[in-house]
This record gives structure tokens, C-alpha cells and sequence, in this order.
């Protein structure tokens, strides 16, 4: 990688940040945060589920397939 990438990279990141940053100091931006720390339980919940649900897709347990042996 060429250095003037990774420092364009590094910049638009850091440009990117701030931007974000004066956002949520706004009274739009500050509704925002409200409603993603509100909908973190939510969310935090729905990630269980579906980490159950691939459990079960991998484990072959979601189709009724058993493992073969020696596969737990």
C-alpha cells in the first residue's frame, strides 16, 4: 500500500470522526443517540436470537440432521 494511501485513509477517517461528532452535538444528531441507546436492549436481544438461530443452522439441530461421528 502506497503511503499516500494509507495517509488519505487515515485522514478521511479522522475527517469522517469529526463530522460525526459535530453531528450528535446537534438537537437531530442528540435524538439520534437517544433512540440508538433506547433500541441497544433491543438490539442486544435480536443478536442472541439470531446467534442462536445459527447455532442451531450449523449444529444441523435447525434441518433435524444429526452429526456424523466424531463431530460434536
Amino acid at each position: 500500500m502506497l503511503p499516500d494511501t494509507i495517509l488519505l485513509t487515515v485522514q478521511s477517517v479522522a475527517d469522517c470522526s469529526a463530522e460525526f461528532l459535530r453531528f450528535i452535538q446537534t438537537d437531530q444528531g442528540k435524538q439520534v443517540v437517544t433512540r440508538w441507546l433506547a433500541d441497544g436492549d433491543k438490539a442486544r436481544a435480536d443478536l442472541v436470537t439470531a446467534g442462536e438461530w445459527l447455532k442451531r443452522l450449523f449444529s444441523g439441530e435447525l434441518f433435524g440432521v444429526e452429526p456424523k461421528r466424531g463431530q460434536t
